[in-house]
């Protein structure tokens, strides 16, 4: 058996419906006096007061997604990076799309980069351990 029961609070004595807090009622009631002030000072070039109206009258854009799958040459990474660039300027790739891909393309390079000094420093360790050893001086 449940411990609620269904149309009930759990906390009658809990806050009403419609109950506000009263700093944000104060902010309410003087926003209608808050807002053209605001537009003036926007309107007359204090772009903090650009920042916060467009801020919150215009959504902010969403990631855009890459509209077909395309394929990258396979020559290197600055042929792959160019190849983007060319598409984001012919209108092919949207700016964000375009530096993500860039990002991962550069994670490609890092990760590559790492494999190269790894296969490196194993070539030295099995250089060392097949060179003769030093005599000791008496």
């Amino acid at each position: 058996m449940s411990r609620f029961v269904k149309g009930q609070s759990g906390n009658p004595a809990g806050k009403p419906k419609g109950a506000v807090n009263p700093q944000l009622k104060m902010l309410r009631e003087a926003a209608d006096q808050i807002l053209p002030t605001l537009v003036a000072e926007a309107l007359a070039g204090n772009m903090r007061a650009v920042e916060l109206i467009l801020d919150r009258a215009i959504p902010r854009a969403k990631p855009q997604t890459m509209p077909e799958p395309f394929e990258l040459p396979e020559v290197g990474l600055l042929d792959q990076v160019q190849a983007i660039m060319k598409q984001t300027a012919a209108g092919e790739l949207s700016a964000s799309v375009a530096g993500e891909i860039a990002a991962l393309i550069t994670a490609a390079g890092r990760i590559e980069e790492i494999d190269v000094l790894r296969d490196e420093v194993a070539a030295l360790k099995a250089a060392l351990e097949i060179r003769p050893k030093p005599r000791e001086v008496k």
